[in-house]
């Protein structure tokens, strides 16, 4: 869903010189990221913002278990906060000297940690007869794991270099390793029950730290572009909700069917776009492109023809 929904704006974004400044010398800027990941990132620290607002929402209703936030006011406070969040982030994109890859570090680690908050949250309501979903609760941990990733990511970024895609695809195994794990075990659980939301909770926050670990190890190496990795990021999650939606369409489907339907949609998904990515051109900290451009060809019958395009 991340990528999509940065992959349209990055259609906003991204813009090629027009014939009347095609050879003139572009205005040298201090920013080296690309529009593809500072889209990416406005969409994150929108939806931080938004977990703030819950969460700041939440704080004073913490002593009453069955508090929730009223429909008019969760559709005026979370809203505002996110395009806050949206402006405070192209206020500091503009003004701080972001390397290539700063962006999209910071991005990587607000979505890890979103997921973390929502794995951890799942396995703390149910770990006992007496754990429970609160509003506080819940607002907590999504927020407070989100923020250990902002922290983590705004850390890492400053004191090393990479590309957009290597951090791009330690987002994308972390985020795959966590739904994986846990739609297995959810799989392994006919009988749905508190320890069923309980093991797949756990299940998913030690699958998304494993994910991201081995994305870390092997980033370098493999150093794919920002392209690549949105198009596995497209095939898997197309991949487990296609099969999700279809399992629990059927009838007499069960929660279980719906989970083993994901973790087979989202393997064959990422297994059969990483092996068809393989001959892409990796991504290079110093390349002049590394990002998603928009264009159009017009057609012979009339119209055009629309599509992204970007290193291969």
């Amino acid at each position: 869903m991340r990528r999509a929904l940065f992959l349209a704006t990055a259609v906003v974004l991204s813009s090629s010189t027009t014939a009347s400044t095609a050879h003139a010398d572009p205005p040298k800027s201090k920013r080296d990221s690309t529009g593809d990941e500072l889209a990416s990132l406005y969409v994150t620290t929108s939806v931080y913002a938004g977990t703030l607002a819950v969460f700041l929402e939440a704080a004073p209703r913490a002593d009453n278990v069955y508090a929730s936030i009223p429909p008019i006011e969760a559709a005026l406070v979370v809203p505002a906060f996110s395009a806050l969040g949206a402006a405070a982030t192209a206020v500091v994109t503009t003004m701080l000297p972001l390397k290539r890859g700063d962006a999209e570090v910071v991005s990587t680690g607000i979505l890890l940690g979103l997921g973390e908050g929502i794995a951890l949250n799942e396995w703390s309501s149910n770990r006992t007869t007496e754990s429970f979903h609160t509003l506080f609760k819940d607002a907590a941990w999504v927020f407070g794991t989100a923020s250990v990733g902002l922290v983590s990511g705004v850390v890492i970024a400053a004191l090393t270099r990479t590309t957009t895609g290597r951090a791009g695809w330690v987002g994308t195994t972390g985020l795959f390793g966590g739904l994986l794990a846990g739609s297995i075990v959810g799989a392994v659980h006919r009988s749905w029950d508190r320890q069923g939301n309980r093991d797949v909770g756990l299940a998913s926050a030690i699958g998304g730290v494993g994910g991201a670990a081995l994305g870390v190890v092997t980033a370098l190496a493999m150093s794919p572009s920002s392209l690549r990795v949105h198009i596995i990021d497209a095939s898997w999650t197309s991949g487990m909700a296609i099969a999700a939606l279809i399992a629990l369409t059927s009838h007499g489907s069960k929660p279980a069917d719906a989970f083993l339907a994901m973790s087979i949609g989202g393997t064959v998904g990422f297994t059969t776009s990483f092996l068809g990515t393989m001959g892409m051109k990796k991504g290079q900290i110093h390349d002049p492109v590394d990002s998603i451009t928009p264009f159009a060809t017009p057609l012979a019958g009339g119209g055009f023809q629309l599509g992204l395009g970007g290193p291969l």
